[in-house]
Formats: C-alpha cells, structure tokens, sequence
C-alpha cells in the first residue's frame, strides 16, 4: 500500500539509478550476440554468458558481505550493471575480430556524448528528487514526477541539440510529422 516503504525511498532510488545503465548495456550486448547468431554461431554467445554469470556471482559473494543488508540491493544492481558492461566490451572486441570494427570514431564519440548527456540529465533529475519544495506526500510525489520529467527531457534534448546529436533532431522530426497527421 502507498506509504509502506516510507522512509526507504533512498534505498529504492540508489537501486533504481544503480540498475538504470544496465538497460543500456544488456540491450547492446544482446544486440552484439545476435551478430554471432548471424553467423550461426551459438557456441561463442553461450561461453560469454557463463563468463558473465560467473563475474556476476563472484561479485556478489565478493561484495554483498562488505554492506549492510539494507543496500544489498543497490549492490547487487550495481552488479548486475558492471557485468552487463563488461560483456558489451567483450562481445564488441570478439566479434569484431570476426567481421571487422564495429564501433568506429563517430559511433564511439557519439556514445561518449549520449553518456555525459544521460550523466547530467540524471544527476539534474536526483537533485530535483532531493530539493523539490512543497506539499507532503502523494501531491509531493506526484509534482516531483511531473518536475523530473520536464526538466530531465528538455535539458536532454537541448543538450543534445547543443553537441549536435543529429540521431535525436531526426527523432523528433518524426514525432513533428507525425502529429501533423
């Protein structure tokens, strides 16, 4: 029921933005598996995924004793995300040895401005989160959500207007003509 992790939501948050990278990482690693599958290779993909699972667990057991049980979760998300990560570089580097370079200048400049984006918009998202005045409680959170949003997209986008992130001015293009119609 509402209220019943009052007084926990920093835990929920850290575990949240802990777990928030791995989106990203665990979607461009399956993305690089399906190349080896492309070359109907199972084998590589399968012995990549038991490397990952046996750093995941190995941190777990190495880490989770060091914290109190409180952040675990945090933890074990942030884990979970470092091991994600780890298999996106290594799924990169093998399988380009078989087909060529993968990620190229443009590509990798074009990640490393999409993270420092991401980066800002998300700290600019927490502070809202820690200083945002007002009422208490649902209205408080529900005003908290709308600020975090807008601020969180409009800073995104003009970020990436402002270091030229032509793959998102497209997006919205679309978006543009689409309610056009």
């Amino acid at each position: 029921s509402y209220g019943g992790a009052a007084g926990e939501q920093s835990l929920l948050e850290t575990t949240v933005i802990a777990f928030a990278p791995a989106v990203v990482f665990s979607t461009m690693h399956y993305m690089m598996l399906r190349g080896f599958y492309a070359l109907e290779d199972t084998k590589t993909p399968f012995y990549l995924q038991i490397f990952l699972v046996a750093i995941n667990i190995g941190l777990a057991f190495a880490l989770t004793p060091l914290v109190a049980p409180r952040y675990v979760a945090a933890v074990l998300a942030g884990i979970f995300t470092l091991t994600y990560a780890i298999g996106t570089v290594a799924a990169i580097a093998i399988l380009s040895k078989r087909i060529g370079r993968i990620v190229d200048k443009d590509t990798a400049v074009f990640l490393v401005k999409l993270t420092i984006i991401t980066a800002i918009t998300g700290v600019l998202g927490w502070l809202i989160t820690v200083f945002f005045p007002g009422a208490e409680g649902r209205l408080r959170d529900a005003l908290t959500a709308v600020a975090v949003l807008s601020a969180s997209v409009v800073v995104y986008f003009a970020l990436a207007r402002v270091w030229g992130i032509q793959e998102l001015e497209q997006m919205l293009r679309v978006i543009k003509k689409r309610k056009r119609v």
